[in-house]
């Protein structure tokens, strides 16, 4: 058989057929939601960021990120204290109502925020932490 036999109609649409299946199921892998419940932070390049979700790593969209059902970049943590992160202690009597996160871990301890403004590390409580309110996001890929 020849090469030029190989690209007669009949094969030419299985070839696109297949090919639009393939990226499709690509694309439908691409886009279920992830919740960030181990961490979640920006990246350098613009409009990426980095989740990590039931032990798998995810590269996504920033755009398609929430938390709370608000863009990430207003995502809000309450009762936040201070973090000496060296040490992994608190810090008493520096406490913040709340903050705007620029990235989190979540620990044994509480969930490690570092706050956009000061750039600092706090340790917010975990009870209003979960799958339900962790930064969620749309459009990942998983990291090798």
């Amino acid at each position: 058989m020849k090469i030029i036999d190989f690209f007669q109609p009949p094969h030419i649409t299985s070839l696109i057929l297949a090919f639009v299946f393939t990226s499709s199921e690509a694309l439908a892998a691409a886009t279920q939601s992830r919740s960030c419940n181990q961490y979640f932070f920006v990246g350098n390049t613009p409009g990426v960021s980095f989740c990590r979700s039931d032990h798998v790593s995810y590269k996504c969209r920033l755009n398609s990120c929430t938390m709370d059902n608000k863009p990430w970049a207003s995502a809000l943590f309450k009762q936040c204290d201070l973090l000496d992160k060296q040490r992994g202690n608190v810090i008493p009597g520096h406490q913040l109502e709340t903050l705007i996160a620029l990235q989190y871990h979540v620990e044994d301890e509480g969930v490690e925020v570092q706050n956009k403004n000061d750039a600092r590390w706090y340790r917010c409580p975990q009870t209003d932490f979960n799958d339900h309110t962790a930064a969620a996001c749309t459009s990942c890929t998983v990291q090798a």
